[in-house]
């Protein structure tokens, strides 16, 4: 469901400045709200660590120290908690800067089995450096995630996630917020990816932002942001 403070449906394509606008993966009543949210105390702190330097050992408690303790170091163990709450944080402050798009190739666009069509290899679950070669090379060559990986099933877990099951391997995509978050003109998708292996305890989150540039196309990635660092 895409929530208000936007639009239910996508805005016609033309000249007309297409809104903001998100969906409830990612819990926020308005733009307005952004900075509160920000500032707003985690229900669960975070307890953090770095190698070097005073203090060896600091709290995260919300989303600006997140910002501020992740830029000086300091990291979560196990550190997959520590990339999931920063995709929110991080989605927060790039709705605070996106701006309404002029124009879109995004209309109709569905997370289903037919996405995985027009997705890019971007979101396939990267392990290696190979694996990372191996996505810039399909990227070269124009392909979508279906042509790049074996896809074994979709499951379309609501309107704005699915899940993607591979041979080992699995992606759960969302879908958080539509609008241009490059100053381009041209709209913008905000995504995570929460990848994990099937047998064993490796997992990750991915925060992403694709874009379309005509009509029925693959989208490509624009930039994957550093969950890692403030």
């Amino acid at each position: 469901m895409i929530v208000v403070g936007c639009l239910a449906l996508w805005p016609a394509s033309g000249n007309t400045a297409l809104e903001v606008r998100w969906t409830s993966a990612l819990p926020l009543d308005s733009l307005a709200e952004i900075d509160q949210r920000l500032a707003a105390p985690w229900e669960y702190p975070l307890e953090v660590s770095r190698r070097s330097g005073q203090p060896k050992k600091a709290v995260i408690t919300n989303c600006l120290s997140y910002f501020d303790l992740t830029r000086q170091g300091f990291e979560a163990t196990p550190f997959p908690p520590q990339l999931a709450l920063g995709a929110d944080c991080h989605a927060l402050r790039v709705l605070s800067h996106a701006v309404p798009a002029q124009r879109t190739y995004l209309t109709g666009f569905h997370l289903d089995e037919k996405a995985i069509n027009h997705l890019p290899p971007d979101l396939s679950l990267i392990l290696s450096r190979d694996d990372a070669r191996n996505v810039a090379a399909a990227n070269q060559r124009g392909l979508s995630w279906r042509a790049f990986q074996p896809i074994s099933r979709v499951t379309r877990e609501n309107s704005h996630s699915m899940l993607v099951e591979g041979n080992g391997w699995n992606v759960r995509v969302k879908i958080y917020a539509f609008g241009d978050f490059n100053a381009d003109g041209l709209e913008d998708l905000l995504l995570t990816t929460q990848g994990w292996l099937t047998q064993g305890t490796y997992a990750t989150t991915r925060l992403l932002a694709l874009t379309r540039f005509q009509d029925g196309g693959r989208l490509d990635l624009l930039t994957e942001y550093n969950l890692t660092k403030g």
